[in-house]
């Protein structure tokens, strides 16, 4: 592992590029077993019950999706876009009439978006969901019939952040442009549901 490192930092490859084609390496001793002949890693728990789900994950390297810009707009919506053809296509999932939450990942709130272990990396390209993959994510969506209100981009930012602070712009900015809502999973309101015996 060590000579391949260094061969693979003897190339212009920048720091993103080594860290892409690492995790991939690795995820894919991880994953390997599991995988599908069309790519797709699907988990799924045995157990009845109506809040399990399965859950996908493909790798868009070396498929058409992997020659689209990421910065890009219409790149990431490709590639968002090929994900859910791998696992039957969106409309498989999505259509008129459904209730959509999409469960962003903004770890440690608004505190962490100027963090010095980021090393000058934008927090939405280390840790948090990038806002420009759910744009993407909510516009398909939108795209198989599900109405703009009856998407809710949730998070529970755990601290006394607001979603006005300057950190959270670019996931405002998607509810702004595409009529979505966005709610503070920490704010209630709450609803106490019994669990029953066999939670």
């Amino acid at each position: 592992m060590k000579k391949e490192l260094q061969n693979f930092h003897g190339t212009n490859s920048s720091r993103r590029d080594f860290i892409k084609k690492a995790g991939t390496a690795v995820a894919g001793l991880f994953v390997a077993p599991y995988l599908k002949p069309s790519g797709i890693l699907g988990y799924n728990h045995k157990q009845a019950s109506s809040f399990l789900a399965t859950v996908a994950i493909t790798n868009t390297l070396n498929t058409p999706a992997d020659s689209y810009i990421y910065d890009g707009v219409n790149g990431v919506k490709e590639k968002v876009k090929y994900l859910f053809e791998q696992i039957g296509g969106i409309s498989d999932l999505f259509s008129t009439g459904k209730k959509v939450a999409i469960k962003l990942n903004l770890t440690g709130g608004s505190g962490f978006a100027t963090d010095s272990h980021l090393n000058g990396v934008p927090i939405t390209e280390a840790m948090w969901s990038n806002p420009a993959v759910v744009k993407a994510v909510v516009e398909l969506i939108k795209e198989a019939g599900v109405a703009p209100g009856d998407i809710t981009l949730v998070e529970s930012l755990g601290s006394g952040d607001s979603y006005n602070n300057s950190p959270f712009q670019g996931y405002t900015d998607i509810v702004y442009t595409l009529g979505c809502k966005l709610v503070d999973m920490t704010k209630g309101p709450f609803v106490d549901i019994s669990t029953g015996s066999g939670y």
